[in-house]
């Protein structure tokens, strides 16, 4: 009876009928097996019948047996994540060592600018988008008169609020001595939280455990700010990782790759020196500085010397880190503590003196630094990935629909889909997504990294965020 064994995976509960008829039948065949006759020598079957004595305890037998199906399924469902109803994978949480990924609210910067008389913007000011939300000043910021502030504002509402630039342009209410108020940028866009479906998948797949790659990837994606967030690491101690688009990683190195903006300036480096100890790697998106007339001056002075160059013309500034490279006796990363025109002086490190004629690369990069518990500070490097405008084609046969507006659909669909860097854009992922298209039958879909030739799988760079914009989108029947 399927109550004392059953195929794993096949079985599903059977209800207290189910169980009486299985019982009743095997009843019949024991009887017919051992040749059960009444006194006029007819074979003896029961019927399930209320007027069988035995059908009705057949029926008080399979209720028991139906109970304990469903003790059973829910005991089988703890064990398969695939199964395990939403409470069930709740409670599963502290046993693999992960919790739901957190929503996160949308960020804006609003521009403030102030008449002669100056003004203050106090925190818990609303700046309404529309009737979609409200931004909230965070911290209360006095602007002295004809001057301007950049004040940070978090939106009211959790989940992915996209703002383009210059489309919140006034306060709620009325604040004496405000001239002008607008966003010079977009938001920096939210994230809901984790759905179950979403946590569902992240089990299966073994992203859970929180000191491993994986659960630090996870912490770096939960920080205020980041909506993307991969992190490669290079586990070869003797080559090293070259990823799709040219981006290498040095050996026994890891390269953070982020979308968003980390308004802390340490949750990056927190989350992943806390976890991981391998040396972090920055390949940058800008053009390095090289020169071939660099002198390094020795620890403590910690300063490199241009006979010709300008630092500051360069592009160079107080406070930015930078990467050397080039430099037999010098690479590193160090953070620009003192700069004139021909003298960079760098915290962080120490130099060795030098006098190279080598080509040296000094390149700006992303750092946080994660101060440990005895004081140590650790620089941890990271890039914000580009964008990879992805060119698409969908196929279409419209039959006798004439509806007009089948390419700008078809745009706004594909426009709206979500990415993660590096990832690769197929056209099976374009047809997944118009499979309900309302408008017409779609036939086929190719796509291209922007400017490239049609191809059936796009490789975007491993440091660099897929995007398609509505005007790469063409739609042709066929």
């Amino acid at each position: 009876m399927s109550f004392l064994a059953y195929q794993a995976g096949l079985w599903t509960p059977a209800s207290a009928a189910e169980h009486a008829v299985d019982t009743l039948n095997q009843i019949n065949a024991i009887l017919q097996a051992n040749n059960v006759t009444d006194t006029n020598g007819n074979l003896i079957q029961l019927a399930a019948s209320l007027g069988n004595v035995v059908w009705i305890m057949c029926l008080a037998v399979g209720n028991i047996q139906a109970v304990n199906d469903q003790n059973l399924l829910s005991a089988a469902q703890q064990f398969s994540i695939q199964q395990e109803s939403p409470a069930q994978l709740m409670e599963t949480l502290p046993m693999v060592g992960t919790s739901l990924i957190p929503g996160a609210y949308s960020l804006l910067s609003l521009q403030v600018t102030a008449t002669s008389a100056g003004c203050t913007i106090n925190a818990g000011t609303k700046a309404p988008y529309g009737t979609v939300c409200n931004f909230i000043v965070q911290n209360t910021t006095v602007i002295p008169s004809n001057g301007s502030a950049l004040i940070l504002c978090q939106s009211d509402t959790l989940g992915p609020i996209a703002v383009a630039a210059s489309a919140v342009t006034a306060f709620s209410t009325t604040i004496p001595g405000v001239s002008s108020v607008y966003n010079p940028a977009g938001a920096i866009v939210g994230r809901n939280l984790e759905t179950i479906q979403q946590l569902q998948q992240r089990l299966l797949l073994g992203n859970v455990i929180n000191t491993n790659l994986n659960g630090t990837i996870r912490a770096i994606q939960g920080i205020q700010g980041l909506t993307a967030t991969v992190v490669w690491l290079n586990q070869s101690p003797t080559t090293a990782l070259v990823l799709a688009g040219g981006a290498s990683i040095p050996e026994l190195s890891s390269y953070i790759v982020v979308e968003g903006s980390d308004i802390t300036g340490v949750a990056i480096a927190n989350a992943y020196a806390a976890r991981m100890l391998a040396q972090t790697w920055s390949v940058g998106i800008g053009t390095p500085y090289t020169r071939t007339d660099l002198t390094f001056a020795a620890y403590p002075t910690n300063t490199i010397t241009t006979s010709g160059g300008n630092f500051i013309t360069a592009g160079f500034a107080l406070n930015q880190w930078v990467q050397i490279t080039g430099s037999v006796s010098n690479p590193f990363i160090g953070k620009i503590v003192g700069l004139t025109a021909s003298v960079m002086t760098l915290g962080q490190c120490q130099l060795i003196a030098e006098s190279d004629a080598n080509s040296i690369t000094i390149t700006i990069k992303n750092v946080q630094v994660y101060t440990t518990a005895s004081g140590q500070q650790i620089p941890i490097q990271y890039d914000v990935a580009a964008l990879q405008q992805i060119d698409v084609t969908v196929y279409y046969y419209a039959g006798t629909n004439t509806a007009s507006n089948i390419q700008s659909s078809i745009a706004a669909i594909l426009s709206a889909l979500p990415w993660q860097i590096g990832q690769l854009v197929t056209s099976q992922l374009i047809l997944a997504a118009l499979q309900n298209f309302p408008y017409a039958t779609i036939t086929g879909a190719q796509v291209a990294l922007h400017g490239g030739g049609l191809v059936n799988e796009a490789v975007t760079p491993g440091n660099m965020l897929p995007v398609i914009s509505a005007s790469n989108v063409t739609a042709a029947t066929g």
